[in-house]
């Protein structure tokens, strides 16, 4: 059903893990197999686009360049999707504390 409406996007894998039920880890995180391509995350961060504009967007530690595998990625890359959804729909919202502004 839902795959239909991307026809020109298919999944090639998919992982999981079962972080919170394993006491040796405790957590997880990910990281670019040693021959991924240099622009990986990139790659994983670019949104799905349907007429010009992105309708599906990736956030996540792995989708950020410098902070990849961390929580300021994850963070990082939130704000930066919710930029590129806010300048897609040419939206402006005022930060509530004023001209904070978080390098992306």
């Amino acid at each position: 059903p839902f795959w239909r409406l991307l026809p020109s996007w298919r999944p090639v894998a998919v992982h999981a893990t079962s972080w919170t039920a394993n006491p040796l880890f405790g957590g997880s995180y990910s990281y670019p197999r040693p021959a991924a391509p240099a622009d990986a995350a990139d790659r994983l961060a670019a949104p799905l686009v349907c007429g010009g504009l992105p309708t599906v967007c990736f956030a996540g530690e792995a989708t950020h360049t410098r902070c990849f595998g961390t929580v300021a990625g994850a963070m990082l890359s939130g704000e930066r999707e919710a930029e590129r959804l806010l300048t897609a729909w040419d939206m402006h919202v005022e930060d509530p504390e004023g001209s904070r502004h978080l390098e992306h």
